[in-house]
């Protein structure tokens, strides 16, 4: 309990994004007393109060698992292409251990912080001798199986039952470094799906912010992919380079586990590649995560067969602007709509008898 008492930040610092950014890849939490200053008191994440502003609502009263269920209830709204890996993610929370995830019990350690460009921005109360004591409460490591987290569980298991709306920024930080790898976009993101703002914000003004903001881009590095895309490197991921990957011209992927999932950024690269095979999957669609095909600029012929796809969102086919042969046979229950307005060089669809073909206003 002392431990818990004297804590003042939870954060992960394995490195530190560029120039104006602060942390490179965590939540952390931080320690406010009581003050006329302001309302601050007790346990806040660093996005909370970085990103705050009185004129932002946002309900203060609920349970972790309903602002869970708040957020995924509004993506399944406005961007189902997302859940996914969303689900993916907090799945991972329940059962510890999952293909994708890993969640280990670990020791914490505090560090000081010394970058002034937070400093100034935190309330004075929320500074000890006008310092930021750090706790390293999760430590993220990638590697080509899964996504590890090293974490304190006695910080975690606190901010859960005493403060959910803090934990809830917490673990959707977590979830959104798999999106981007700026710490100032994924603070403002965090804000807006916690937010009430976020419950009538419309689909096209979500996709404006995000295309803005250039998220779902990341450039995952090449130790850092499952090792179904690494069996197409020529030599070991620590010896490739751009050179190398440029020499594929296809890729094939038609034997892969049940539960997987391809990390958004995992085709940076692959540029010369003309040609896409993903077929004979129970969820092809769970596969196409946002933007993922926008590394494969040179694609030609994508074939997605054998896969229960129902819809292939704007924001999949956005990127496929040089396709000419798309295979999308053996998806009875699929709906063609405008989303293939987007394939501007399409000249051979192939499909199943019973694909509805749809153009929507």
């Amino acid at each position: 309990m002392m431990k818990l008492i004297t804590l003042y930040i939870s954060l992960i610092l394995n490195a530190y994004a560029g120039s104006g950014s602060d942390v490179g890849n965590g939540g952390d939490t931080i320690y406010c007393t009581k003050s006329n200053l302001n309302e601050f008191r007790g346990h806040y994440t660093l996005d909370y109060l970085l990103e705050y502003n009185s004129d932002n609502s946002i309900n203060q009263s609920l349970s972790f698992d309903e602002y869970k269920s708040k957020i995924k209830k509004n993506l399944q709204r406005v961007y189902p292409e997302i859940l996914p890996q969303f689900n993916d993610f907090f799945k991972a929370l329940k059962v510890s251990h999952t293909h994708n995830r890993k969640w280990i019990p670990s020791e914490a350690n505090l560090f000081d912080l010394k970058d002034e460009n937070i400093i100034k921005r935190i309330p004075k109360n929320c500074l000890k001798n006008g310092k930021l004591t750090l706790s390293q409460t999760v430590i993220r490591k990638v590697n080509d199986q899964n996504i590890t987290y090293h974490f304190d569980d006695g910080i975690l298991r606190y901010q859960k039952r005493n403060n959910p709306l803090q934990y809830s920024f917490f673990m959707i930080h977590e979830w959104l470094w798999d999106t981007t790898r700026d710490v100032r976009i994924l603070r403002k993101m965090n804000w807006i799906l916690h937010s009430k703002e976020f419950e009538t914000m419309q689909r096209k003004d979500l996709i404006t912010k995000f295309n803005g903001w250039k998220i779902f881009q990341p450039k995952l590095s090449y130790c850092h992919r499952s090792s179904y895309v690494m069996s197409y490197y020529s030599d070991s991921c620590k010896n490739t380079n751009a050179r190398n990957l440029r020499s594929v011209k296809e890729l094939k992927f038609n034997k892969l586990p049940s539960d997987f999932l391809f990390r958004i950024g995992a085709f940076y690269g692959f540029g010369s590649v003309a040609k896409l095979d993903i077929s004979n999957h129970k969820d092809i669609q769970s596969l196409l995560n946002p933007r993922i095909f926008s590394p494969l600029f040179r694609l030609e012929e994508l074939i997605l067969t054998n896969g229960h796809i129902k819809k292939l969102s704007s924001q999949v086919t956005r990127d496929l602007k040089k396709v000419s042969i798309l295979n999308l046979i053996g998806n009875p229950e699929l709906i063609i709509d405008n989303a293939f307005l987007f394939l501007v060089n399409l000249e051979t669809l192939k499909i199943s008898n019973s694909t509805q073909i749809k153009v929507l206003p």
